[in-house]
């Protein structure tokens, strides 16, 4: 077993040729579901998600080699990211900003949300952090630039705005 990537409560695995593991969590699970990307579970590791592919990287590692994305990519990207998005707003959750390291691609072509830390209520249209989050990420909306306090309220759609600069820096 070769650990992949590793964040905060989340670890991605590849247990032999083409088969990956991940840790489970209701939302990694749900974007799975939403995604029709096929997966299994075993009864006695009820905390771990099965899949097969045949890539597995961070978004990070894949721009290392393909400097830009073609608009295909993109649109895939777009497909995938977006999903999630409007799958979380129905629940009430969102994100406050993606980076490079939040995305796993799987086969070059599903992108999936996996840094569970950014997950945030929704209340009143606004996401509400509670506890430090680094900001460390060039996909930021301006109102994250300022002196933050918390508890931190953010109007939900600054996700939008995060994910857009992030299709921008992928295509340039």
């Amino acid at each position: 077993m070769t650990v992949l990537y590793n964040l905060n409560s989340i670890s991605v695995s590849k247990l032999e040729d083409n088969t990956y593991s991940i840790t489970n969590d209701s939302d990694i699970l749900s974007f799975f579901s939403l995604l029709k990307f096929p997966y299994t579970e075993e009864k006695e590791h009820v905390d771990i998600i099965y899949f097969k592919a045949q890539s597995v990287q961070t978004l990070s590692q894949y721009m290392k080699k393909e400097e830009v994305f073609d608009y295909q990519t993109i649109l895939s990207m777009l497909y995938t990211l977006g999903n999630q998005l409007l799958y979380l707003e129905k629940q009430n959750k969102g994100i406050p900003f993606f980076a490079l390291e939040d995305i796993l691609i799987i086969n070059d072509n599903t992108f999936l949300f996996i840094n569970i830390d950014k997950i945030l209520p929704i209340e009143n249209k606004e996401l509400i952090l509670n506890y430090p989050l680094s900001l460390k990420s060039l996909f930021i909306a301006p109102e994250l630039n300022k002196d933050l306090t918390i508890p931190l309220k953010l109007y939900y759609t600054c996700s939008y705005y995060s994910l857009g600069l992030l299709f921008m820096y992928c295509l340039y």
